[in-house]
């Protein structure tokens, strides 16, 4: 199922890419950044891949941009103005950064496209004008609590003796909402169904560590 995702993902932003990049009538060469997060990560690489065979297919030039943080991402777009690009797809190191990534997208003449992690406002809630194409994070995490259950089960634990730990971090939708996925499907087998009484017994966040019982 993870790889099944993973390749939809790709064939999708391939799909969005062309998309981008066609309907030209000055005949000139479209130009189409794309700034991803953390450029050493091999998914972000595989979107990388994926876009360089659009660029191909579809003959627009494709500008690889990594850019660790705020200052690094403002800076890219900045630099895809003056390289009179036509258009943008972004993976923010930081989804508040939204207001100022469309900001500036405006500001340099750039059509504008999120993936993975869709940009926010002020108030934390999705900006809907930014064309988006993300993955099912929660139930993302749901398969992966269904998984566990499973596989608690083929090894003959006594559930009683078995509980789960959730690694998040708050700040990133995706990585909470699978996370949530994951602990509330657990959740769920103990407060819905006896047949399962595994507990979260820890919520852990990398921005600050914490502990909490759960029942």
């Amino acid at each position: 199922m993870k790889t099944w995702t993973k390749n939809l993902t790709k064939i999708a932003l391939a799909t969005s890419l062309i998309t981008m990049a066609t309907g030209a009538i000055d005949g000139r060469k479209k130009k189409i950044g794309f700034i991803v997060k953390q450029p050493e990560a091999g998914w972000f690489q595989d979107e990388w891949r994926f876009a360089e065979v659009a660029a191909k297919e579809k003959g627009f030039d494709l500008i690889k941009i990594g850019a660790q943080d705020g200052q690094k991402l403002m800076s890219a777009l900045d630099n895809l103005g003056t390289q009179n690009a036509d258009g943008v797809i972004v993976c923010v190191p930081n989804v508040k950064l939204g207001p100022a990534v469309v900001a500036s997208a405006k500001r340099n003449g750039l059509k504008l496209m999120s993936v993975d992690d869709r940009l926010v406002d002020g108030n934390g809630e999705p900006i809907e004008e930014v064309v988006h194409m993300g993955i099912s994070a929660y139930n993302i995490g749901r398969e992966v609590g269904q998984a566990l259950l499973d596989e608690i089960k083929a090894r003959g634990w006594n559930a009683d003796e078995v509980a789960v730990m959730a690694l998040t971090y708050k700040q990133l939708p995706t990585a909470f909402e699978r996370s949530q996925g994951q602990p509330m499907y657990s959740r769920r087998t103990t407060i819905l169904s006896r047949t399962f009484s595994i507990r979260l017994i820890a919520w852990t966040t990398l921005n600050k560590l914490s502990m909490r019982q759960t029942v």
